[in-house]
C-alpha cells in the first residue's frame, strides 16, 4: 500500500526520508499509466484552477472517487468541498487513507455497482468520512445561484444533483443540518436571475419617473409641482387659484410618481421581476421559493451502503402515498353506488402496469433500475392532483382515482403519464415499457357490478 504524491508544476511538500512506501508523479496522465492503486494522494500544483481540475478527476474516476485526497499549497471552498483537508508528512496522509482504505475494503462492493449507481456512490464516500457534511457551493454564474460540487461529482452525466440529494432524502438515506438560504425561482424555466423593475401600478411600465407633487386645496388637483409653476408663483392649472402659502392653500400628498407612459399618479411603484433566463415578467409572488440546505448520511444511510439494499423496484410503488388496496377498492364501490343514483357524480379510473422490468433488470443492473423507476414514481406524482387517490394491488400494476374527472379529462391524466415512457430511455436502448387502461362513471360502468369486479375486469385488458 502506497501514496502517490501528485506535483503538478512544483514540488514543496517534505517527503523527507520517510520509509511511506510512495510514488511522485508531475502529471496525471503520467499516474493514470503507471496503472499504480494508491490508498490516498497528496495533490499540490502550480495553480488553484489546474489544481481543481486534477481533483475533480480523481473524484469522478471510479477508481479513486473514495480514496483520500489530501492537499498542499492549494486552498479555497470548493477544494474543502471535494479534498480530505491537508497533511503534514507522509506519515500521517498513510494513517489517515489506510483507516478508509479498511472501511472501503468492508463494503465489498463492485467498481460495476457503483456504476450502476449514483446514490450508491454518493453513500460510500458519505459512510467513509461518516461526519461530513454535503455542502451547497454558492455561485453567481450556476442558473440556481448554488450548487453541490460533490454531488455533481458523484453524478452520472446529465443527472441533476439536486435530484439526487430529494432521492436520498425521500429514503432517509440522509438529513438536513442547517438552512443555508432560500432562494426564488422562475416558474417558467425555473432560473434564479432576476432583474427586479420598479413598475406603473395601473399599466405596469417601468417608464415611470419620481417627481415632487402638490395638493391645491381650493379644487382638490393633484399633479406634479412643474404643472403649478408659472413665472414666479405657483398657480393651479384646474382652478387657476394662487398658491401662496403651504398647509393653507396647498400641501404636498403622498403621491410623488408620475408615470410617463398612462399618465397614473401613484404613492408607490410595483416591482415585477424580470427573469434574465427566459424574459418572463413575474410578480414577486409568483417566484417558487426553494430552501437550500446542508446534508448529512443518516444511519439508514450507513445500513443501506453496508448491505447494498439501497430499495426494492416494485417497494418504489409504494411511494406514491398510496392508500390500503382494500380501502382504495371500498372507494371504488361507493363511488358506483352513487353515481348510480347521480349521474352527475362522475369520476374516473387509470391502470398502469410497467411491462418489462424484468428485461430492463438484465439489461442495466439493479441500482440503475431502481434510480430509473424512482424517477418515474417522482414524476407521476407531480402529473396527479393532490385530491387523486393511488394504490398498489399488485407487483407492477398502479391505479389511480380521479374525482370529478371526465373521458376527455381523464385521456389527458393519461397521455401525460404515458409520456413519461420517453423519458426512461436509457444509452443500451431500452425504456420502461407502459400497458394502459382506463374507466369513467358513468360512461363505462356495467350496472350493479361492485368495486373489486370492475378493476379485476378492467385489469384483464392490460392482459
Amino acid at each position: 500500500m502506497k501514496i502517490v504524491y501528485l506535483a503538478i508544476g512544483k514540488q514543496t511538500f517534505d517527503i523527507g526520508n520517510s520509509d511511506i512506501k510512495h510514488s511522485v508523479f508531475c502529471s496525471y496522465d503520467e499516474f493514470v499509466e503507471s496503472g499504480i492503486d494508491p490508498i490516498g494522494f497528496i495533490l499540490e500544483c502550480d495553480s488553484d484552477t489546474n489544481g481543481l481540475s486534477i481533483l475533480k478527476k480523481l473524484r469522478k474516476s471510479l477508481k479513486t472517487f473514495l480514496h483520500p485526497i489530501f492537499l498542499h499549497s492549494l486552498s479555497g471552498e470548493e477544494f474543502e468541498i471535494l479534498s480530505d483537508g491537508t497533511v503534514v508528512s507522509l506519515r500521517d496522509a498513510f494513517e489517515k487513507a489506510e483507516t478508509r482504505h479498511q472501511n472501503a475494503v468492508e463494503l465489498k462492493h463492485e467498481q460495476v455497482e457503483y456504476a450502476e449507481s449514483t446514490m450508491l456512490r454518493v453513500l460510500a464516500f458519505l459512510y467513509l468520512r461518516i461526519d461530513r457534511i454535503v455542502k451547497p457551493f454558492q455561485q453567481w454564474s450556476n442558473p440556481y445561484l448554488y450548487s453541490y460540487p460533490l454531488i455533481d461529482i458523484l453524478s452520472s452525466d446529465n443527472q441533476d444533483a439536486l435530484e439526487v440529494l430529494s432521492n436520498l432524502k425521500k429514503h432517509r438515506f440522509v438529513r438536513t443540518v442547517d438552512l443555508i438560504d432560500r432562494v426564488h425561482h422562475c416558474p417558467r424555466c425555473n432560473y434564479s436571475h432576476f432583474n427586479f423593475v420598479e413598475v406603473c401600478p395601473s399599466c405596469r411600465s417601468f417608464n415611470i419617473e419620481q417627481k415632487p407633487f402638490l395638493h391645491c386645496f381650493a379644487c382638490g388637483t393633484v399633479a406634479p409641482q412643474e404643472r403649478f409653476l408659472q413665472g414666479n408663483g405657483m398657480i393651479c392649472p384646474q382652478c387657476n387659484a394662487q398658491l401662496r402659502h403651504i398647509g393653507a392653500e396647498y400641501d404636498r400628498p403622498l403621491e410623488n410618481y408620475n408615470c410617463n407612459d398612462c399618465g397614473h399618479f401613484f404613492q408607490e411603484p410595483d416591482v415585477m421581476a424580470h427573469c434574465q433566463n427566459c424574459r418572463k415578467k413575474n410578480d414577486p409572488d409568483e417566484l417558487v421559493p426553494r430552501p437550500v440546505y446542508s446534508y448529512q448520511l443518516t444511519e439508514r444511510g450507513q445500513y443501506a451502503v453496508r448491505t447494498g439494499e439501497l430499495e426494492g423496484v416494485y417497494t418504489l410503488l409504494d411511494e406514491l402515498q398510496n392508500i390500503n388496496p382494500v380501502h382504495f377498492s371500498y372507494t371504488v364501490d361507493w363511488l358506483l353506488k352513487i353515481c348510480a343514483r347521480h349521474s352527475e357524480e362522475l369520476f374516473s379510473v387509470i391502470g398502469i402496469r410497467i411491462d418489462n422490468i424484468p428485461q430492463v433488470h438484465k439489461k442495466i443492473g439493479r441500482y440503475r433500475l431502481v434510480e430509473l423507476v424512482d424517477s418515474y414514481i417522482s414524476r407521476i406524482r407531480e402529473t396527479i392532483r393532490s385530491s387523486d387517490l393511488t394504490t398498489h394491488t399488485s407487483n407492477d400494476v398502479i391505479w389511480i382515482l380521479l374525482p370529478k374527472t371526465n373521458t376527455p379529462n381523464c385521456e389527458v391524466v393519461l397521455g401525460r403519464i404515458l409520456d413519461l415512457e420517453s423519458l426512461t430511455q436509457q444509452d443500451e436502448g431500452i425504456h420502461l415499457e407502459f400497458k394502459s387502461v382506463s374507466f369513467t362513471a358513468p360512461d363505462d360502468m356495467v350496472q350493479g357490478e361492485p368495486g373489486e369486479q370492475l378493476l379485476s375486469r378492467i385489469e384483464e385488458e392490460m392482459e
